[in-house]
């Protein structure tokens, strides 16, 4: 299963209306402690201090998701979750949002005003797993051999103003552990504190792993640009997974014009069932392994995908931004690979191919994209809608944008326009990419979008929408099952690449 980043727009749009009055943002300093119990790491506290948070009696403090679709997060139900401030303990109320399918939101308001830096004090538990609990989002916090591993979403509450930019700061405290124990953040190695300017999802959507780490390199430090982690031993080649993650990370950030010099890392999880998946947050993502066969490409194709949620991104409600995030995650992993030589026209066009059939043959391909994500963690079918619908939407847009502009420009063109947006810190919408739509070829394509995500009739690949080497043809009836095949003698020219 490949799992995205909405996510996290998700519990962005349920914070959003909750934005603090302060004229400059607190430091956040976060402490992260590793416990032993018999030689074993069996737990991590947290402590979380909040410069001068000045909330008054009966406001919100903290919070965080009590769980994010089928993951669950440390909660802290009870009295688990303590503060103090200058005036001494800190007596926190909590209260539950409305709950969804995706997650529900949990928010401590403090019974008096706060005086001073706010401390928080948390241990974090790893989840007791069993092998009939389904593959979801790997955010939870997981023991893997010596070690620990998750995500900060699910295991810090954090601050709700969500518009501002904070400094935060994640250090490691390694009193009384193993030598041999490492910690490592989306943005940084320890043991030497790791600071990050950058708004509250900055610091929260990040992931975490701590104890007897192996990684590629085999030794980082806090300035290094790239790590792989893990603690159990995989199945595959690790050198050469990384390679390959490294050798992509060059060509998606020259074809997103990403210019920043933030660092990247991948963390790998050994799942206790049969599953294979991944999870993308800030400058990372997390894939998970069992002991089964994976050929080198499905996981270069898995990687590929976790790795492109990191620049193409709409703001907004589930049902409206999933079918382009996993869309373009599917188109452009692809594609990218296919152009920059990684696989062959023949594996480009199969795997294409691959991800088509399967929306094609779903149970749920006529779900508007609203009731594939009302049932998407109730059904993989339903989660899977998005991929395959966006590919061939996506595909069918840069046909039609290469066709109106002579090969001048593409998709790439409008989806680079609303990374742009984006990045200026405008509004970067389902409204704004219709606004491209509009701009670029009129609005019979914006009658397209809406048509695709109701789910009827059938989207159908266009002629020349993988490329000019390939033609669409009708494989199946009863379901029926559109798919390219390569023109003859054209596999492997440069003719085909677009």
């Amino acid at each position: 299963m490949r799992i995205a980043q909405i996510i996290s727009l998700c519990i962005n749009s349920l914070l959003a209306g909750l934005v603090s009055a302060e004229a400059s943002p607190p430091a956040l300093n976060l402490t992260l402690t590793p416990n032993f119990s018999n030689g074993l790491l069996s737990s991590l506290t947290g402590e979380l201090i909040i410069a001068s948070p000045q909330v008054s009696a009966n406001q919100t403090l903290v919070a965080m998701p009590l769980y994010v679709a089928d993951a669950p997060t440390q909660r802290y139900d009870g009295s688990a979750l303590k503060a103090r401030d200058s005036n001494g303990p800190l007596l926190l109320e909590a209260s539950d949002g409305e709950a969804s399918a995706m997650t529900q939101i949990r928010f401590w308001n403090a019974a008096r005003s706060t005086s001073g830096d706010v401390t928080l004090r948390f241990t974090g538990y790893p989840r007791v797993f069993n092998k009939s609990i389904p593959g979801g989002p790997l955010f939870d916090m997981r023991t893997n051999d010596d070690g620990l591993l998750g995500s900060l979403l699910a295991f810090v509450p954090g601050p709700v103003d969500t518009t501002t930019n904070y400094t935060v700061t994640v250090s490691w405290n390694f009193t009384n552990v193993p030598s041999w124990t490492r910690g490592v953040w989306s943005w940084g190695e320890g043991p030497n504190p790791v600071t990050k300017v950058g708004d509250i999802t900055t610091f929260l959507h990040t992931y975490f792993a701590v104890g007897r780490i192996s990684s590629y390199p085999p030794e980082t430090t806090v300035g290094s640009k790239f790590g792989m982690y893990w603690f159990q031993q995989p199945p595959f080649n690790t050198t050469a997974v990384a390679s390959f993650v490294q050798r992509l990370l060059d060509v998606q950030t020259s074809f997103w014009d990403d210019t920043s010099d933030d660092g990247y890392r991948v963390f790998i999880r050994y799942n206790e069932n049969n599953y294979l998946g991944g999870a993308a947050l800030s400058r990372s993502f997390m894939f998970g392994w069992h002991n089964t066969n994976v050929s080198t490409l499905d996981l270069n194709f898995l990687l590929a995908h976790e790795m492109t949620h990191n620049w193409p991104a709409l703001s907004g409600s589930v049902p409206n931004i999933t079918t382009y995030q996993e869309g373009l995650a599917e188109f452009y992993s692809t594609r990218l690979l296919w152009l920059n030589g990684f696989i062959s026209t023949a594996e480009y066009v199969k795997e294409a191919n691959a991800i088509v059939e399967q929306y094609y043959t779903s149970p749920a391909v006529n779900l508007t994209d609203v009731e594939a994500q009302e049932q998407a963690w109730q059904s993989r079918s339903a989660q899977k809608v998005p991929y395959g619908r966006g590919f061939l939407y996506f595909a069918n847009v840069d046909a039609q944008m290469r066709e109106r502009y002579d090969g001048t420009l593409s998709l790439d063109t409008l989806v680079l326009n609303i990374l742009q947006r984006q990045r200026d810190g405008l509004s970067y919408t389902l409204e704004d990419w219709f606004d491209q739509l509009r701009q670029y070829l009129g609005e019979y394509a914006v009658q397209e979008y809406v048509q695709m995500a109701s789910g009827t009739p059938l989207i159908q690949p266009q002629q020349g929408s993988l490329g000019p080497c390939f033609e669409v043809s009708q494989t199946r009836v009863m379901p029926d099952v559109y798919q390219w095949v390569t023109k003859n003698g054209t596999d492997g020219i440069s003719s085909c690449f677009v």
